[in-house]
């Protein structure tokens, strides 16, 4: 393997299995008593900025960022090539464009990511990501797609879409990223409940990035009442959703603790205390959309 390559790899891989999503952890940075526990993980950004930090600690040049919304990607520039690295998107490839595709102005570029499911046959489904190279004159753009195999379905459904404008495009020297106390407090409660985040949610994966698990509580009815342990779900590998004390989310929990290092208990404490500081700062006179609990 090119050890350039390998870098690229190696640094997705890692933040893959050692930084789990989290979008309750940052109302608990930024609000709590006190900071949760690393291993509990970091909202979509940080995990960009967790790989970017990687590869730029094996050697290489620091990246672009390009956002759509709140979602941001790194773009590294390698030998006329550029390397996209988004692990929210859960890929386990690295994306590469070459500078072939870029001297042509168009590339698709599929790449596998996880969960890996399992079809009623019995074949594998590993999830994808498929990004979309187009450039017009000195500016391109960069559309990404992620699909993950339904049993319920036995077909791809489409589960994320982002589009990355190069217009977009910004640096950030990795020593200058903080976290979001650095916005204005308006505007940091305007990011934190941003009608688009409908739950509080920690994602994992196994360490063959493979089996992805999910603990999840919805945000619907925030301003009825605190959330209790029982409003929160989980979510297997194969996509099927139960409540987080029935039996048979109990084959989910061991997935979850092991990835975190934390109990049980640990999550649900940390996510129930999230959502009391969402409770807080949040507008008490509006609602967010329900968060669709179907198997996939």
């Amino acid at each position: 393997m090119d050890v350039i390559e390998d870098i690229f790899g190696t640094a997705l891989t890692d933040t893959l299995r050692q930084t789990p999503y989290n979008s309750a952890s940052q109302f608990l940075s930024l609000f709590g008593s006190e900071k949760p526990k690393p291993s509990l993980g970091v909202a979509c950004v940080f995990q960009t900025f967790d790989v970017s930090r990687r590869v730029v600690e094996s050697g290489l040049p620091e990246p672009i960022y390009l956002g759509d919304g709140r979602h941001l990607a790194a773009l590294f520039s390698h030998e006329g090539d550029l390397v996209l690295l988004d692990p929210y998107l859960l890929h386990t490839e690295p994306i590469r464009i070459t500078a072939a595709d870029i001297e042509r102005g168009s590339a698709k570029v599929v790449v596998p990511a996880a969960p890996v499911r399992v079809a009623a046959d019995g074949t594998a489904k590993p999830s994808r990501l498929t990004a979309r190279y187009h450039r017009s004159g000195d500016q391109y753009a960069i559309r990404l797609e992620y699909s993950k195999f339904s049993r319920a379905s036995n077909s791809y459904v489409m589960s994320r879409i982002f589009n990355l404008l190069s217009a977009s495009g910004f640096r950030m020297p990795l020593a200058e990223v903080k976290n979001f106390d650095a916005l204005p407090d308006d505007a940091l409660r305007a990011v934190l409940t941003d009608p688009e985040q409908t739950s509080l949610s920690i994602r994992t994966l196994d360490l063959e990035l493979r089996r992805m698990s999910e603990v999840i509580l919805p945000l619907q009815g925030y301003a009825r009442g605190p959330f209790v342990p029982d409003d929160i779900w989980v979510r297997d590998f194969e996509g099927q959703v139960s409540r987080q004390s029935s039996a048979a989310a109990q084959d989910v929990w061991p997935e979850l603790e092991a990835a975190t290092q934390c109990t049980r208990d640990d999550i649900v404490e940390h996510l129930i205390a999230a959502s009391e500081v969402y409770r807080k700062i949040a507008d008490p006179n509006l609602d967010v959309a329900p968060y669709s609990l179907e198997n996939e």
